[in-house]
């Protein structure tokens, strides 16, 4: 979503993109690029950035930045409700300092005065979908058989020369990768992945882009993988090669490609 100052129109970005730890958010013009995009994670009552999610909203020296998620950082605490932004454990919002009209103004913390430096609105942006696409063999995630019934197995398995939408995925206002046949997510409280309704208080059910990794929002440590050719048999891969998760190490298996279409 973009958050937008109801004093100029301008949308808090990083500053020239940069996507380093204290990097200051400022308001700007809407550009288009991610690093003007921001969800709620609801879980760990924080703000990420769509450009990396390891980075969420922090104050730091009295003005808004980005840092890496740190679970025990009171400063990161935000949630976005009633056209304001504010800190979850006091009384303050997001304040653009001195209401000022310039590109790249402060954004403070301040006592919730409802004034329109500290109003912004909430446009979730319509979804990009993507072909996410292993960097193994090259071949796309995909639901079998493109069953739309809870519980259907996601696999690995050739593009086919039309876009079909079992084969195509987004991310929601939260981050969280789903399915564009059903708008189900990835679930992998079975061990194999697969699809099921929306139920965020899953933890299997967590599952969102970072960098060339999917990883789980509770644990950034854990991600989707290839599920590994032993473990499967190989005269099973012509129904696709099925999806697990497992520790994070940089293996080929485990990391992926994002082609938006």
């Amino acid at each position: 979503m973009m958050i937008k100052s109801q004093l100029n129109e301008k949308v808090l970005s990083v500053t020239d993109g940069i996507m380093d730890a204290c990097t200051q958010v400022a308001p700007y013009p809407f550009s288009g690029n991610d690093y003007q995009l921001w969800y709620e994670d609801r879980i760990n009552g924080v703000v990420r950035c769509k450009a990396d999610d390891k980075f969420v909203l922090e104050i730091a020296d009295d003005a808004l930045v980005i840092n890496e998620y740190n679970p025990d950082e009171y400063n990161q605490r935000f949630k976005c409700t009633n056209n304001m932004v504010i800190h979850r454990e006091d009384d303050t919002a997001l304040d653009i300092a001195n209401c000022d009209d310039e590109d790249g103004a402060r954004v403070c913390l301040w006592e919730q005065h409802g004034g329109d430096n500290q109003l912004w609105t909430f446009e979730h942006m319509p979804p990009a979908y993507c072909y996410i696409i292993s960097r193994m063999d090259g071949k796309v995630i995909d639901v079998r058989d493109a069953d739309q019934n809870p519980g259907a197995k996601t696999i690995t398995w050739n593009r086919h020369d039309s876009e079909q939408d079992n084969q195509l995925w987004y991310e929601d206002k939260y981050g969280n990768i789903r399915s564009k046949m059903n708008d189900f997510v990835i679930d992998s409280t079975e061990g194999s992945c697969r699809l099921q309704p929306e139920d965020f208080d899953v933890t299997g059910r967590n599952w969102v882009k970072n960098g060339i990794k999917i990883v789980n929002k509770n644990d950034p440590s854990i991600c989707i993988q290839v599920m590994d050719a032993g473990e499967q048999g190989l005269r099973k891969h012509w129904k696709g090669r099925k999806l697990d998760t497992d520790t994070y190490v940089g293996a080929e298996h485990q990391r992926w490609d994002f082609e938006y279409v």
